[in-house]
């Protein structure tokens, strides 16, 4: 129970991952994030495998996953507090037509990944490696253009006391 509980105590902040490939465009909220490095801006991003169980598991999300391996380049979208709605509706299904994600309005650059539009951050990045753990798979990348929009706190999965925050 101790080793539990303490886990649930990392917090995390949420985010939009956004893969194109060709014509196709991917999204899925994802949560584990960290920066890695800072003489070269590197972060780590933990994603579930492929026909892994869980939160978000999906055909959608197991598409996006071949894809960010394929293509290398991708979009991360920080979402602020007060879009648990965007995180919520990926979680069940995300649906991407006519320049909308879920309904939300989203733009491109670089990589042509979808990038949330109302975030208050973004970064476009490369995948640099992998490596995998016991169901998760663990990318280092590195950032290769940024965007904000504005300051404000970000959406995060937990509270201060390492309870859930019930945006699900």
């Amino acid at each position: 129970a101790a080793k539990k509980n303490a886990f649930i105590m990392i917090p995390y902040g949420l985010y939009v991952l956004g893969v194109a490939e060709g014509d196709s465009l991917h999204a899925a909220a994802i949560n584990w994030v960290m920066q890695s490095a800072y003489k070269q801006p590197q972060f780590t991003m933990g994603l579930r495998r492929p026909g892994e169980y869980g939160l978000g598991a999906g055909p959608a999300a197991d598409a996006l996953y071949a894809a960010l391996l394929r293509v290398r380049r991708f979009s991360l979208s920080f979402l602020g507090d007060n879009q648990a709605n965007v995180a919520r509706a990926l979680i069940k299904a995300p649906a991407i037509e006519a320049g909308k994600i879920n309904g939300l309005a989203f733009h491109s650059a670089m990589t042509g990944a979808p990038i949330v539009s109302t975030a208050p951050a973004w970064f476009e990045a490369r995948l640099e490696n992998t490596m995998e753990s016991a169901d998760h798979t663990l990318c280092l990348c590195t950032v290769i253009n940024a965007g904000n929009t504005a300051e404000r706190p970000l959406l995060m999965d937990r509270d201060a006391t390492a309870r859930p925050k019930g945006w699900l």
